[in-house]
């Protein structure tokens, strides 16, 4: 049996280390002094240049021993830079994804694969419906599903679809498939909900930067994460 899910986002709770918020803070706040001091010194040397003895200009050693230090600060600035973009990096890391594996993530996605012959969405029914539809589509973005919703009682709902297209025709595994989920109320105010999915986390890999879970063969981002239980 899974338990409804209770937490909010632990995912990104999970890639929140204080170490690595202080590490961000204080990266911040050296490449701004750094900002400061470099714009003092360039008003500084500026001035100096304008206001310099013609009859005197300013030593040629001197001057370069000034330039290599605005380069250092230049240098200091684009490191600062980069530390930043690497302890954003780690903020979401594969292995703080990796806690999630052999648990039940809820996960904020409208697409889901066919797999066994069926895909199941979630979503939360507000009070006060009284009619509600919800519509299929495939990867190419065509309708193959559309039908009404019967249960219009309020709260969370678990829709379940076979495959099984509006002409009849059994689609093959395979996706993703997109849902949409239209109510109307008693004021015929209409509104879409857009439903998420559950499923067991089988694996955790990064593509090209993003941390996937993969639940069953789902490929979902370990950031839409917003609920997890145990699998019992």
């Amino acid at each position: 049996m899974v338990t409804t899910p209770t937490a909010t986002n632990p995912a990104a709770a999970a890639a929140t280390n204080p170490g690595t918020a202080a590490a961000t803070t204080t990266i911040n706040n050296s490449r701004d002094k750094l900002v400061t001091n470099y714009q003092t010194f360039l008003t500084l040397l500026t001035t100096q240049l304008k206001n310099q003895d013609p009859t005197k200009p300013l030593d040629n050693n001197e001057f370069t021993q000034q330039l290599t230090q605005m380069s250092g600060v230049e240098q200091q600035l684009l490191s600062n830079e980069l530390l930043t973009k690497l302890v954003n990096q780690g903020s979401e890391s594969i292995g703080s994804a990796v806690n999630l594996i052999g648990k039940v993530a809820t996960v904020n996605t409208n697409s889901n694969m066919l797999q066994s012959g069926k895909a199941d969405w979630r979503y939360d029914l507000p009070a006060g419906i009284t009619s509600a539809s919800i519509e299929i589509k495939s990867t190419n973005g065509a309708i193959v599903y559309s039908g009404a919703i019967t249960d219009l009682t309020s709260g969370r709902k678990t829709y379940s679809w076979n495959g099984v297209t509006n002409t009849g025709t059994t689609l093959p595994a395979g996706g993703p498939y997109t849902a949409t989920i239209t109510t109307n109320n008693s004021s015929n105010i209409s509104a879409k909900i857009t439903p998420f999915i559950q499923g067991l986390v089988t694996g955790v890999e990064n593509v090209n930067g993003s941390v996937l879970l993969s639940l069953g063969t789902n490929k979902v981002p370990s950031s839409g994460v917003i609920g997890v239980a145990n699998d019992s």
